[in-house]
């Protein structure tokens, strides 16, 4: 890594001490799109579009066999709720004397005309054919920016310098390896699409199928750059799933405090079943609270619903509010700093809040803390405080709630005072007739997307502490194109390397946990762009 790609770094020493790095504000490259591909939405596979985004991916040249595009749950930094793209191709056996393979990605609707650099993360599916040949590569990588008019432009600083697939790819399958092409030729300034040439000749001979993944491509321009500033903190303190009523709501001005900040369990088809009534089962529905805001914030509110759906599964923060039926249980404090349980429900009136039913109280000097549990028999719910006091009520039937039934879990400011303030819980569980269905204790780096997916109006408010980490380390926002990497020895440039860390983002700024296993040696971490 040469010096000019240090320039915009922020610096960490993980050891006794910290090294701190100054803010300078500098002309320099600012990201003009700073693609991650989140989500499957993030790419128009096969098909061009002209007016992104989102992104165009599609075939453009070339006569390689079955082309195919699309988006994977594969990401560059192992994020649970990213991914990336991938082509796929394959050269017969007529194509081993010089062909070529072309695919574009439609960037833009109308050319950036001042680009400066490149960057993209580029993996090698294992199951790609190698070439037998004497190059034994995967083909000879080209990068060509299209103007508005599409014409053909090769960066010509790079391929022709022996980069293929292979050097990208740091010679290995299965890597990921960070891409950076700086553009000192002005015919490459402008760029309204990307494509992307793997070559084929005598001195590989491929024969076979290859398949790519592409992330975090961004695409710079001259301007000028403010490096976010960064801090390494102790992790200390509690560990699970925390919710955040955030500042940043989706919801219109004002209603902030109603903001639904949770998760929802993942499709109940096709990952356990979750309904109390068929069968005629009795069904325990547990959360435990372990942190919670003080009596200073009295009505804060954590809540579990249960949500029965039909021929779509609810997909919306709101889902105590809009659906026909739905079964609710909120904890909150009074001033007094007593924990409050409660159990709400709603049967055949949509779009309309649940009405109260029953309460029970928790103690000091528990409060809110503890595990509630939720009992189910028929029309019978009982609502169990962690301190073992009950408060049960009747439906006026059950028969809504049949399976599929969806389970949330969240916590909702209930207030503006309350804005900001927080709910962590350390586990949740169903059992139906002594078999557990669902349980998970929040331990794992992030949340686990076999059992849940985040529904919140602002999901950065949404993440996961691991129970091993040690340090936090945060940085301000935007900081779009900066990547954190890792380095043992400041003294060679080359050591430094992604650092495999999940990122997140909540209160504003960017996060990663470092795990305790990781502070064996000293470690420095940086932001870096690119």
């Amino acid at each position: 890594m040469n010096a000019a790609l240090l320039r915009h770094d922020s610096r960490f020493l993980l050891a006794s001490m910290l090294v701190a790095a100054s803010v300078v504000v500098s002309r320099a490259d600012i990201p003009e799109l700073d693609a991650t591909f989140d989500n499957s939405s993030s790419v128009t596979a096969g098909t061009a579009n002209y007016n992104p985004p989102p992104i165009g991916l599609r075939y453009d040249s070339g006569t390689a066999q079955s082309q195919s595009y699309g988006w994977a749950s594969v990401d560059a930094t192992a994020n649970a709720a990213s991914g990336s793209a991938f082509v796929t191709w394959a050269w017969d056996a007529t194509e081993t004397n010089g062909m070529a393979f072309a695919f574009t990605m439609d960037l833009f609707p109308q050319a950036v005309t001042n680009a400066t650099a490149i960057s993209f993360d580029l993996m090698i599916d294992p199951s790609s054919t190698p070439g037998t040949g004497s190059a034994a590569d995967y083909g000879f990588l080209q990068v060509i920016t299209r103007d508005n008019g599409y014409t053909w432009n090769l960066i010509t600083n790079f391929g022709v310098a022996g980069e293929g697939l292979l050097v990208a790819a740091g010679g290995a399958t299965g890597v990921w390896a960070h891409v950076y092409i700086p553009l000192p030729n002005p015919t490459n300034a402008a760029i309204r699409a990307l494509t992307f040439q793997d070559y084929n000749d005598g001195y590989r001979q491929i024969i076979g199928p290859e398949k790519i993944y592409l992330d975090n491509l961004t695409i710079y321009k001259a301007g000028i750059i403010v490096p976010p500033t960064n801090y390494l903190t102790s992790a200390i303190g509690p560990k699970g799933l925390i919710v955040v009523s955030t500042t940043n709501a989706t919801v219109n001005t004002g209603q902030a405090q109603y903001e639904r900040q949770g998760i929802e369990t993942v499709s109940s088809q096709t990952n356990g079943l979750y309904s109390w009534v068929d069968g005629g089962n009795q069904t325990t529905y547990a959360m435990t609270i372990t942190n919670f805001p003080s009596a200073t914030y009295s009505n804060y509110l954590a809540y579990m619903w249960l949500v029965p759906f039909f021929t779509t599964e609810p997909t919306s923060p709101d889902e105590d509010y809009s659906p026909a039926s739905v079964v609710v249980v909120h904890v909150t404090v009074n001033s007094a700093g007593i924990g409050l349980g409660s159990i709400l429900a709603k049967e055949s009136i949509p779009n309309s809040n649940p009405l109260s039913l029953v309460t029970v109280t928790n103690a000091l000097p528990l409060g809110p803390l503890g595990t509630w549990t939720l009992a189910a028999n028929g029309v019978t719910l009982t609502l169990t405080s962690p301190s073992g006091d009950t408060a049960s009520t009747n439906l006026a039937s059950s028969s809504a709630f049949f399976d599929p039934l969806a389970v949330y879990v969240g916590a909702m400011a209930n207030s503006t005072n309350n804005i900001g303030q927080k709910v962590v819980f350390s586990g949740f569980q169903i059992v139906s007739n002594g078999v557990t269905t669902l349980t998970d204790n929040f331990t794992s780096a992030s949340l686990n997307t076999n059992k849940w997916m985040v529904q919140a109006e602002d999901p950065t408010g949404v993440y996961q502490v691991p129970v091993n980490a040690a340090l936090l380390m945060s940085w301000s926002l935007p900081a779009a194109g900066f990547r954190i990497t890792a380095s043992t020895n400041l003294g060679v440039s080359s050591s430094w390397h992604s650092a495999g860390l999940l990122t997140f983002t909540t209160g504003g700024r960017g996060g990663a946990f470092i795990p305790s296993d990781w502070l064996t040696t000293n470690t420095f971490y940086r932001l870096q762009d690119p």
